[in-house]
């Protein structure tokens, strides 16, 4: 008898042993289960917040940069190019050069216009514009060599400003930029080519008396047509 309850002590022992090992499994199970939901949503959280701030904040390389800052500052410089084409109008039509101030009248909206044309691309293309100062331009010479003078150099300024915002937009692979800018670059060079020759004739005024004047009438028939 004594044998017997001595058996049954150890085999409750034994029962009582494996009971607290599957507990313990249970307990351990269940703690793993609640932890890793609340983990993965912490994950996946955190992916989301890298996705939406890399959305809403990409980043642009220093070409693109490059070529953005490049870019507006070409903006300015045709709305520049207008202001010093209106103020030479306003200085020949005091001058009574009335075909001249018409014809630098046509040229000033024209620049303007290509300045408008680069604010509608930027904005079709979301390329940041920031409209800078626009600097006064002389508005007064001393002789319409002088006045021609300034006008050439100004288009030969614009020039190497637009070859500058080409070269980036290659640099950049922005082909789109590259296409818009064509046509003005086949515009500077008549522009230039076409100053000069005015520029020619007006230097030729003093082997040539009346030479201004027909010029004056050219220029205003031009604009007229």
């Amino acid at each position: 008898a004594v044998m017997d309850d001595l058996c049954l002590l150890v085999l409750l022992d034994i029962l009582y042993l494996y009971l607290m090992r599957i507990l313990s499994c249970f307990f351990l199970l269940q703690g793993a289960l609640s932890f890793a939901p609340l983990h993965s949503n912490k994950h996946k959280s955190s992916i989301t917040a890298r996705f939406v701030a890399s959305k809403a904040a990409p980043d642009v390389s220093s070409d693109v940069q490059k070529l953005y800052d490049l870019f507006n500052a070409q903006i300015t410089n045709e709305f520049s190019a207008s202001h010093l084409y209106l103020a030479a109008s306003i200085w020949c039509e005091e001058k009574e050069f009335v075909g001249m101030a018409s014809w630098m009248r046509s040229e000033s909206d024209d620049e303007r216009s290509h300045a408008l044309s680069l604010v509608d691309f930027a904005n079709k293309r979301d390329i940041p514009i920031q409209l800078k100062d626009i600097p006064a331009p002389t508005s007064n010479w001393d002789t319409l060599e002088a006045l021609w003078s300034d006008l050439l150099e100004c288009e030969k300024s614009n020039t190497q400003s637009l070859y500058a915002v080409a070269d980036a937009a290659q640099t950049a692979h922005d082909h789109a930029i590259t296409t818009i800018l064509q046509p003005f670059h086949s515009e500077q060079v008549e522009s230039e080519g076409q100053l000069k020759t005015i520029l020619a004739k007006v230097r030729e005024e003093n082997l040539t008396p009346g030479l201004v004047y027909q010029l004056d009438t050219e220029l205003g028939n031009g604009v007229s047509k």
